[in-house]
């Protein structure tokens, strides 16, 4: 893998942390009541076991970012990052099939509330498996000014092609519910 592709994949991961941890942070009731319906949704029904998880959860992305933004190896990169994104993925997907597909699926930054749904699912599935190309053997150049711009340019398209399949995904699954 280009070492360009490579910091682009890293920046934006952690950048997509960065997000999720400032938005849970900055109404952290509001992240634990989504965690709560989460876990009703499977049976678990104890104060203690929601408060744990949110703590639990905050110290995974927390890991997450440090990863992507600190000099680590690819293999803890790759497993901080994907292992929350997969969690998430299995946490929905195990509510839906339980037919409690009106939860708020908590990756709205606070905006108007998202139900889960199989295409977010699908799409953290997806983010998962492009964190685990950091698996992949980085050949050794040395990045240039070109590539940074090229970076930085790809990082603005990637949030931009984020925020895009969220919104799709969000009014597909408004529009079917109707």
């Amino acid at each position: 893998m280009d070492p360009l592709l490579y910091t682009l994949l890293a920046l934006c991961f952690g950048l997509l942390f960065a997000q999720a941890l400032a938005h849970k942070l900055a109404d952290f009731p509001r992240f634990t009541g989504v965690l709560r319906g989460y876990l009703r949704g499977l049976g678990i029904r104890s104060p203690w076991a929601v408060h744990t998880l949110a703590s639990l959860v905050v110290l995974a992305e927390t890991l997450a970012l440090l990863c992507c933004l600190l000099p680590v190896g690819a293999v803890p990169r790759a497993v901080a990052v994907a292992a929350p994104l997969l969690a998430y993925a299995l946490a929905m997907a195990a509510n839906i099939r339980r037919g409690h597909r009106l939860l708020d699926c908590g990756c709205s930054w606070g905006a108007a509330r998202q139900a889960i749904s199989m295409g977010l699912v699908y799409r953290n599935v997806a983010l998962a498996i492009a964190a685990l190309t950091m698996l992949l053997p980085v050949t050794s150049r040395a990045l240039v000014a070109l590539d940074v711009l090229s970076i930085l340019a790809a990082t603005s398209v990637a949030a931009l092609g984020y925020s895009v399949v969220n919104a799709t995904l969000a009014l597909n699954h408004s529009l079917a519910e109707e």
